[in-house]
């Protein structure tokens, strides 16, 4: 499912780098810039609801997008140099480059996605009146920060339970 998502990722990049260089008259490497950024919100809304989805009570959605950002953006970093050197030193079209340098970097994308943003672990989840974790007497963590203080203390209405196998 990753993969049919980059490649939806793949088709709404072009069509975007496309736009900004063609329509807007934009430099293709800010170009690909403005196609990182939409291409983001469109794999990670995918990402989300169709690969992770049994993940998505670990850590909140904000914190989730932001590392995705962080990651794609990181890549972007080292997309932009591969992109110079294939388009204005080899003459490759620009978006031939956008994509070779969007498929160098698939699967450590995905190792470090599943690793470090949806990564398995605690989750947060209602208390035991609204069907979540049992009250077993264990210290919980905080849903946010992550501290851990004992049962009673204030949790926002959030217990953390370790996730069952």
């Amino acid at each position: 499912m990753f993969l049919a998502i980059g490649l939806s990722g793949l088709l709404v990049n072009s069509l975007v780098a496309a736009l900004g260089k063609e329509g807007l008259g934009a430099h293709y490497l800010v170009a690909a810039v403005l196609a990182t950024q939409v291409t983001s919100l469109w794999s990670f809304i995918l990402v989300e609801f169709l690969v992770f989805s049994d993940r998505r009570a670990y850590r909140g959605k904000g914190h989730r997008f932001v590392r995705f950002l962080a990651m794609n953006n990181t890549a972007l970093a080292l997309r932009g140099p591969i992109m110079y050197v294939l388009t204005s030193r080899l003459g490759l079209h620009y978006l031939l480059s956008n994509l070779i340098s969007i498929v160098v970097f698939t699967i450590g994308r995905y190792s470090l996605s599943e690793a470090w943003i949806w990564a398995r672990g605690e989750r947060v989840a209602p208390g035991p009146s609204d069907g979540g974790c049992p009250d077993d007497g264990r210290e919980r963590s905080h849903p946010v920060s992550g501290l851990r203080y004992p049962d009673g203390d204030s949790t926002m209405g959030a217990k953390r339970c370790r996730n069952s196998p």
